[in-house]
């Protein structure tokens, strides 16, 4: 075990020196290339142009045409004749001091208007401009941009004619101009035509010449027709497709002909210009430092960054801000290729004094999640969730019907349930947690309900603690309410006519309702005054009939008195006693009747009596 340990040590150990040493290597042979771009055009007007060197070409008729840049050298093109087919001229000048290194004249590359460095192939790419044999129209010319050695020619598919060229290494991308600069064109890498950029503004008897694409600009030098001035630069809009303005050159030197052929940046924010320079003919090299921008690559893995790509000045700072997706936090700060230091809830990061290019990538990750898990006893509560780290979240919960809460125990500890009555807030998790809640039922009591010839709502078997309940009652048709009673006391029946509610319950109640007829009372009171009439009336009877019964004995008193005085004075006496003997006898009916009329007013007595007790015994029954 212990010598697989050594082997896996020793490995571990070559590994990284052979990583190392291959960097070095790689370093060595493959220098790191810093692209960008002049930060405004305008700044062509203050130029200071300054020559740096200057070649007499090898033909008398030489005239230098383009000139591009690559990893090494700054290639500029001699057009050996402008009306002869004669070998044109590549001369090779060092990068870092702008010395000469060598030149190849090979072959004829058609006046060889305008060149092209693509880093990805290490190849030049020259375009023809006017050709002298038709057959060459459409030309395009691959040089090996170490050896200056031509190396194929083919045509595009349009089969067009080209005069300038520049390679976009972002995008692997070429932009042409036609013959004679009349347009400019999008091409991809197999030089075909995307779109048309921009027109190019032509004054009559106008000449441009190779152009160069610096960031968003297209800077074209032309000769002017109409004012027969040469060296202004045209500026072209790349991504508008518009032309933007035009600046004149004002190059040092009094030679007789001073003529920009082409352009290219060589560093950051320098721009050389090839120049045709007469008696006797020569290339001369000029440069200027303009302000310089440099791009900013920005990119984000599960967020948003400022911007994907941009142009900044060189000298300034310059901020990225970005921003993790919902529920993700910073993991990664890669800079330039580097993890950099960083906190998680950083959300910029700035580049001080911008000199070269950059690149800075966000990389968020999910934030770390942690259970809630919930229970409830005689209840709902929200599901059991998955909450992020540093987020707060709310549990609700409500009992059953009828139920109430009894306890809240929250990670194992029980807590005081006035806090958190219907809900609770876990604030900044970071970890897992769990609540269980318990409900119990609310202590209930019966409310218990009769009617007497009526209806009224059922008995409550559970009134709960805090309840109302409203008890209605009706009753049958043609009675009224005579009285209601409520746990045995009578409450005013014109207050709670059809129901009555018990509010706020905290114990057992019961309530009574009783209806009557609603005709009784008046048949009660006209039978008691048909009572009290009657008796009247037959009181009356006999109080007259005792009178008459008194007149009557008077008058037989006094008769028999008369009459014993007439019998006693009057000599027919026996017509006397006749008489008397027939008054006696009219007594006597008197006498008979006054008897039948006693009779009579003992059976209406009799009756009245019957009635009453009739009367009290449906009352007694009601």
């Amino acid at each position: 075990m212990k010598k697989n340990k050594g082997n896996l040590c020793r490995m571990l150990r070559f590994c990284i020196w052979y990583c190392m040493i291959v960097g070095v290597i790689w370093g060595v042979c493959h220098p790191l290339r810093v692209h960008a771009d002049i930060y405004d055009a305008s700044d062509l007007i203050y130029a200071d142009w300054e020559a740096i060197g200057e070649l007499e070409t090898s033909s008398a008729r030489g005239w230098p045409q383009s000139i591009c840049v690559t990893d090494k050298y700054i290639v500029c093109l001699i057009n050996g004749a402008a009306a002869e087919a004669i070998p044109d001229t590549l001369i090779a000048f060092n990068k870092d001091d702008y010395s000469y290194a060598f030149e190849v004249t090979e072959r004829d590359y058609e006046h060889g208007n305008g060149m092209t460095y693509n880093s990805k192939t290490n190849e030049i790419y020259v375009m023809p401009g006017p050709c002298l044999d038709k057959e060459n129209e459409g030309n395009i010319y691959v040089v090996d941009a170490d050896t200056l050695h031509w190396k194929r020619t083919f045509q595009s598919s349009s089969g067009q004619n080209f005069g300038g060229i520049e390679y976009l290494e972002s995008t692997d991308q070429y932009v042409v101009s036609g013959g004679n600069g009349s347009k400019f064109r999008l091409m991809n890498s197999n030089f075909e035509i995307l779109k048309i950029i921009a027109p190019r503004t032509k004054p009559p008897g106008s000449t441009y010449q190779d152009f160069c694409v610096t960031g968003d600009y297209i800077i074209s030098p032309c000769y002017d027709g109409e004012s027969k001035v040469d060296n202004y630069f045209v500026i072209y809009s790349l991504s508008q497709g518009e032309y933007l303005n035009t600046f004149y050159a004002d190059l040092p030197g009094d030679d007789e002909k001073k003529e920009i052929e082409s352009l290219c940046e060589i560093e950051p924010g320098k721009i050389m210009l090839g120049v045709g320079i007469s008696n006797p003919r020569r290339v001369r090299l000029y440069v200027a430092t303009l302000r310089a921008a440099y791009d900013i690559t920005a990119s984000a893995k599960n967020g948003t960054i400022s911007a994907s790509e941009e142009t900044v000045e060189g000298g300034t700072d310059y901020q990225v801000n970005f921003q993790p997706n919902e529920h993700y936090e910073l993991s990664q700060l890669i800079v330039d290729g580097e993890q950099v230091e960083s906190d998680p809830k950083q959300t910029e990061y700035t580049f001080r004094a911008v000199s070269g290019n950059h690149s800075v990538q966000a990389i968020f990750t999910e934030i770390p999640q942690y259970k809630i898990k919930t229970k409830v006893i005689d209840g709902k509560i929200d599901e059991t969730a998955s909450v992020y780290r540093d987020e707060d979240w709310t549990v609700s919960y409500k009992p059953k019907k009828h139920y109430e809460l009894s306890s809240i125990w929250i990670d194992g500890t029980s807590i005081n349930i006035e806090n958190a009555k219907d809900s609770y807030t876990f604030t900044n998790i970071q970890g897992k947690h769990d609540i269980r809640v318990k409900y119990t039922e609310i202590p209930s009591w019966a409310i218990s309900t009769s009617v007497k010839n009526g209806t009224i709502s059922d008995s409550i078997r559970k009134a709960y603690r805090g309840s109302s309940h409203t008890i209605q009652f009706e009753g049958k048709k043609d009675y009224v309410l005579y009285e209601v009673k409520v746990d045995g006391v009578k409450v005013d029946k014109k207050q709670f006519t059809d129901s009555y509610t018990f509010a706020d319950i905290s114990g057992a109640h019961n309530i009574q309702v009783v209806y009557i007829w609603k005709y009784l009372w008046v048949c009660a009171l006209l039978g008691a005054a048909f009572a009290a009439f009657l008796i009247f009336y037959i009181r009356i009877r006999i109080i007259r009939r005792k009178k008459r019964k008194k007149r009557q004995e008077e008058r037989e008193l006094r008769a028999k008195e008369l009459a014993a005085r007439e019998l006693a004075e009057n000599e027919n006496a026996d017509d006397i006693t006749e008489n008397a003997e027939n008054m006696t006898e009219t007594a006597d009916d008197s006498t008979e009747d006054t008897e039948d009329m006693t009779q009579t007013t003992d059976d209406h007595t009799e009756d009245a009596v019957s009635e009453e007790k009739i009367t009290d015994s449906e009352e007694t029954g009601e």
